[in-house]
């Protein structure tokens, strides 16, 4: 006889738990190749909401993300209006993503965010971490040095 391991169920999304995802986001976002944009659906009512439920928790139980979550747009953005538009250097570039997509992430997040670790020395896309911990711990390492 085999001993198995007990299966553990996933955690399922209820709308609350949802609702305090979709407070969270920003308004006057640019929207994904969808072009939905967080105002969508945070003024989309509980219906869309509890569909999202569904939608999400059925990408959790069969462990599927569709491929349109995976796709993002990289569009240019100018870093200085005043310089030479004309040079390559000038510009940097942001993702846009699905907000659907973006919303399942922070529903993950807030899901599993106990069990999620990472070094104390990472600091960028943190919570509670900021550019000048990251200089801060710099400076000390070069002090010792």
């Amino acid at each position: 006889m085999i001993n198995a391991l007990p299966v553990q169920s996933a955690p399922l999304i209820d709308v609350s738990l949802l609702q305090d995802c979709v407070s969270e986001m920003k308004n006057n976002k640019s929207p994904g190749s969808d072009g939905i944009c967080y105002e969508h659906i945070k003024y989309g009512g509980v219906q869309l909401l509890v569909h999202l439920c569904l939608l999400f928790n059925s990408m959790i139980v069969h462990s599927f993300v569709p491929a349109d979550f995976c796709f993002g747009m990289i569009v240019p953005l100018l870093k200085d209006k005043h310089g030479d538009a004309s040079r390559l250097d000038m510009y940097w570039g942001i993702t846009l993503s699905s907000t659907v997509s973006k919303l399942f992430e922070s529903v993950l997040v807030a899901i599993f965010a106990n069990s999620l670790q990472s070094s104390e020395l990472q600091f960028g896309f943190k919570r509670n971490s900021s550019c000048c911990h990251a200089l801060f711990t710099f400076n000390e390492q070069l002090s010792i040095s």
